[in-house]
C-alpha cells in the first residue's frame, strides 16, 4: 500500500516517507518513483531509463523534441510548455506578495520576509552611491558593484562565459557535465540546475519536504580541470 487519506482532508500521505499529496494518483507515481527501483522504461534515443511510462512521455517531448513554443507576450521561443510557463512567471509576471515599505512584488513569503530584513532593517547599513541600495556588509556592496561596473570576474574555463559572482559559475559548470543532478521527489523531473527545481516545485500543491542538498564540490572541481586534462 502507497499511503493513506488524511483524515478530515482530501489529501494523502506517503506510509515511508510522509510526504503530502494531493491526489491519489500523484502519491501513487511518487511512491514508484522513491520507493522502488522497477526502470521497465527505455528511451530508444539516448537509453535513460524510467519507472513510469508518462515520464519516459514527458523526457521524449522536452528532451528530444524540435518544436519550440513561443511566448505570446515577448516572441522568446521556449523549450516546452514548462519552460514558457517559467519564462513568463519572472519575466512578465509580478509576484503577489508586496513590501509594505517600498511596494517591491516577491514571489514567495519567505523573499519577502527577507527582501524586509535586509532592506527596511532599523539598523545602520552602507548604502551604494550609484543607486541608493544598502547592504548590512562591505563585502556586499562590493559584490553589488559589478552590476553598476559590469565586472564578470568568473570565467567558465570550458566556454568562456563570464560571471559576476562565484556560486554563478558553480551552477553553470553543472551544465557541462551533462548531468541533472536535481531530482523533483513528487513527479521525477530532472534538472542540471537548482534553479530549474526551485521554480518548478512551486507548481505542485501539497506541503513539500525541504529542497535537499546536493553536493555538487566534486563535479564542479572536475569541470574545472577538464580544458588542462
Amino acid at each position: 500500500k502507497t499511503g493513506n487519506p488524511i483524515e478530515g482532508t482530501k489529501k494523502y500521505v506517503c506510509n515511508i516517507c510522509d510526504l503530502v499529496c494531493s491526489k491519489k494518483e500523484v502519491l501513487n507515481a511518487h511512491f514508484i518513483r522513491k520507493h522502488t527501483e522497477n526502470f521497465e522504461f527505455t528511451c530508444d534515443k539516448c537509453n535513460k531509463k524510467f519507472k513510469i511510462k508518462g515520464d519516459l512521455t514527458t523526457h521524449l517531448k522536452r528532451t528530444h523534441s524540435d518544436q519550440p513554443v513561443v511566448c505570446d507576450v515577448c516572441g522568446k521561443s521556449c523549450r516546452d510548455k514548462h519552460s514558457l510557463y517559467l519564462h513568463q512567471k519572472y519575466a512578465h509576471y509580478k509576484g503577489k506578495f508586496v513590501c509594505g515599505k517600498c511596494g517591491k512584488c516577491l514571489t514567495t513569503q519567505e523573499n519577502l520576509d527577507l527582501h524586509i530584513k535586509h532592506q527596511h532593517q532599523e539598523k545602520e547599513r552602507i548604502m551604494c552611491e550609484e543607486c541608493g541600495k544598502t547592504f548590512n556588509a562591505a563585502y556586499e556592496l562590493r559584490k553589488h558593484m559589478r552590476v553598476h561596473t559590469g565586472e564578470k570576474p568568473y570565467a567558465c574555463n570550458i566556454c568562456e562565459k563570464t560571471f559576476a559572482r562565484h556560486c554563478g559559475l558553480n551552477q553553470h559548470l553543472l551544465l557541462h557535465t551533462g548531468e541533472k543532478l536535481y531530482v523533483c521527489d513528487v513527479c521525477g523531473r530532472s534538472f542540471a540546475q537548482k534553479a530549474g527545481l526551485i521554480g518548478h516545485r512551486k507548481k505542485h500543491d501539497g506541503d513539500l519536504p525541504p529542497l535537499p542538498h546536493m553536493q555538487i564540490d566534486h563535479l564542479v572541481k572536475d569541470m574545472k580541470k577538464k580544458k588542462n586534462t
